[in-house]
């Protein structure tokens, strides 16, 4: 299936779903996709955009703390699908012998793309 990088673009509060926030996420010199977020997602995302360190490590700070000791990749984030407003997403790591994909939300996902580093991906359906 073809699929295309994108970047996180920005940031907003959704003025649709209370209590939610709306990550953009673009393609280069493309189209932009607006993805409903929860709160705690939001957070981790803008405290990454910002880079602003905070005194105790978040949960995609920990999550990045124990998959270092274990000496798992994360190498990409891939939303594959959207279905009824639902993004689809998985996180595909390696541990150096094997490949691993796991589930979660987008708002996870592009949160662990901006505490790893890695690149977040699109199918062209999304």
């Amino acid at each position: 299936m073809k699929r295309k990088k994108v970047k996180v673009l920005g940031l907003s509060h959704s003025q649709s779903q209370a209590g939610s926030y709306i990550a953009v996420l673009s393609e280069k010199g493309g189209r932009k996709i607006p993805v409903i977020i929860k709160p705690a997602e939001a957070q981790n995302i803008a405290l990454k955009m910002e880079g602003i360190k905070t005194a105790r490590p978040l949960t995609h700070d920990l999550i990045k703390s124990m998959t270092d000791a274990f000496s798992i990749d994360v190498q990409e984030v891939y939303i594959y699908k959207v279905v009824e407003g639902i993004f689809y997403t998985k996180i595909i790591c390696s541990n150096g012998i094997e490949e691993s994909e796991t589930e979660c939300t987008v708002g996870d996902g592009i949160a662990i793309s901006m505490t790893y580093g890695c690149p977040i991906w699109a199918s062209m359906e999304v």
